[in-house]
């Protein structure tokens, strides 16, 4: 049930956190009944299709993923609503729109410098016997 993306919650097991879907939240009074995200709710989000989508679908996102995990079904006004956000996201730069209904997140620069650090740091491969007799001069 942890690893079930249509499940009440979600575990995401590289930073050990618990992500309680929409409804569970609104169930146990921390989001509000309508239909409408709050801002907080949306940037919430924004920031789990990030991670997720980055990391695993090399930043793509579509209306129906974002819908799946907004915890959202597939009714008329829910996908106006998905719609909707993307384009927000679109117009605030927060997401890039490749074509119609297929968006990419954009890592950002700090992280792709991490990334490419630590790709040039494994990829050196010192020859640590080397290091050691400069290190002791």
């Amino acid at each position: 049930m942890l690893a079930d993306l249509d499940g009440p919650i979600f575990y995401y097991r590289e930073k050990d956190q618990i992500i309680l879907r929409r409804w569970v939240r609104i169930l146990l009074g921390e989001g509000q009944e309508t239909k409408q995200l709050s801002a907080e709710e949306e940037e919430d989000l924004l920031d789990l299709a990030k991670r997720l989508q980055l990391e695993y679908h090399r930043g793509y996102l579509t209306p129906k993923k974002l819908r799946d995990l907004a915890g959202m079904s597939h009714t008329n006004s829910e996908i106006v609503q998905s719609s909707q956000i993307l384009k927000r996201w679109v117009d605030q730069g927060k997401i890039q729109r490749i074509k119609k209904g297929v968006y990419k997140f954009e890592e950002t620069e700090a992280s792709s410098d991490v990334t490419k650090l630590m790709k040039a740091l494994l990829d050196a491969k010192p020859d640590l016997p080397e290091q050691s007799k400069a290190i002791q001069k």
